[in-house]
């Protein structure tokens, strides 16, 4: 009797741990969603990596995520091509890129290593307007002497010396100094 009942048990033990195995449906190897790095789910014991499209489709990426422990699936035109699951990333460029014009606007920042704007991608640092690309995917009024930066490109003169925006009039004398110095 008591041998019964020790082998109920570890039945219903073996029971629950195959439920709780099976409650785990989605485990994504790179948590979210990135268009330029190969990665994959585990769904339901099997492993699905991201790949690139076939023949007339290979310029989109497949990308495999979990949401809400579900296996899900996002195809995206790369705008560089596609290549071992992923989309090719290219060195920053000087000047923007157009990008494809059949996608959302939640694509383009995707897409798009810098701003976003107007189905252009500017690269990070780009100046305009008054305004430069900023770290986060959007364009910042540059800022006037005395305020306080990282890059020349923050800064409205393009100087920014010790943290701090510098006039261009104030570099301007200085570089006269300088040249009537040293003749």
């Amino acid at each position: 009797m008591k041998q019964k009942i020790i082998l109920s048990i570890a039945i219903l033990s073996l029971l629950s741990l195959a439920v709780f195995v099976s409650a785990q449906d989605c485990i994504d190897n790179e948590a979210g969603v990135d268009f330029y790095k190969k990665g994959s789910i585990l769904w339901n014991g099997e492993k699905l990596e991201d790949h690139c499209g076939e023949m007339q489709m290979a310029n989109q990426v497949y990308e495999y995520y979990c949401e809400d422990d579900f296996q899900q699936i996002k195809a995206i035109e790369c705008s560089n091509g596609c290549e071992d699951g992923a989309c090719i990333k290219l060195v920053p460029e000087e000047e923007p890129v157009e990008l494809p014009e059949d996608i959302d606007e939640e694509e383009e920042i995707l897409i798009c290593q810098g701003c976003p704007l107007n189905k252009k991608c500017y690269p990070f640092g780009y100046r305009k307007s008054g305004n430069y690309c900023s770290d986060e995917q959007e364009f910042i009024v540059q800022k006037k002497a005395d305020f306080v930066c990282d890059n020349n490109f923050e800064c409205d003169s393009n100087l920014c010396i010790n943290s701090e925006c510098i006039s261009g009039s104030l570099w301007t004398k200085f570089m006269k100094f300088l040249s009537n110095l040293f003749g």
